[in-house]
């Protein structure tokens, strides 16, 4: 008996249910047109970190904290890959999108 879980076995609580253009901005890239770099990915993750210790962004009703974590997460697993000399799309394309996805509720928020 196999003990491995798919998006199908989880409760819809722990399934991502975005809306189609819900990253538009990683959405449209491609390598060809768009590839940050390894220090644009770091200084994304940078200013994510920045973000997610801020007691602004903690206390914050708006969903700040939410993408700023999402930015730490998927923008440190690209600097991983990097590190690594390799560039993994759909890792730094996540790590765009989550990134956009902060800025936009930073400057909603003034932050």
């Amino acid at each position: 008996m196999s003990l491995a879980a798919s998006a199908a076995d989880l409760p819809p609580s722990y399934t991502r249910q975005a809306s189609p253009g819900f990253c538009t901005a990683a959405e449209n890239y491609t390598p060809a047109d768009y590839a940050p770099t390894a220090q644009e990915v770091t200084n994304h993750l940078a200013l994510a970190i920045a973000v997610a210790h801020s007691p602004r962004a903690m206390y914050n009703s708006s969903p700040l904290l939410v993408w700023a974590n999402e930015t730490v997460n998927y923008c440190g697993f690209a600097v991983g890959f990097f590190k690594t000399n390799e560039y993994n799309q759909e890792t730094v394309m996540q790590c765009e999108c989550f990134y956009s996805l902060m800025r936009h509720y930073m400057a909603r928020d003034s932050y």
